[in-house]
């Protein structure tokens, strides 16, 4: 079995080149992941078909990643219900029309 410490996407990318297609691959998440490519990790492991040694570190890094994506859009006032609104209310609108 390979395995591959996994600190950013690129490191996933270049562990992905690293061996040969079809291969099993353990995957350790460093703590160094970014929170923001964890999902994008999460994604690339499942379609390998590899192994999450520390699945644990990675749900937290995802979960952190999606509360601050909601913080960051609490922030702006931006809810998905107020998207909607505007959608609904824009929609009538033609192209040009302020």
């Amino acid at each position: 079995m390979n395995y591959a410490k996994v600190s950013s996407f690129a490191a996933m990318e270049a562990a992905e080149r690293a061996v040969p297609a079809g291969s099993v691959v353990a995957v350790t998440i460093c703590d160094s992941l970014p929170d923001g490519d964890a999902m994008a990790v999460l994604n690339r492991v499942r379609v390998l078909g590899w192994v999450l040694t520390n699945p644990a570190r990675l749900q937290s890094k995802i979960e952190r990643a999606n509360a601050a994506a909601q913080a960051a859009a609490a922030l702006r006032g931006v809810t998905l219900g107020t998207f909607q609104a505007a959608s609904r209310h824009d929609a009538g609108r033609s192209v040009g029309q302020a």
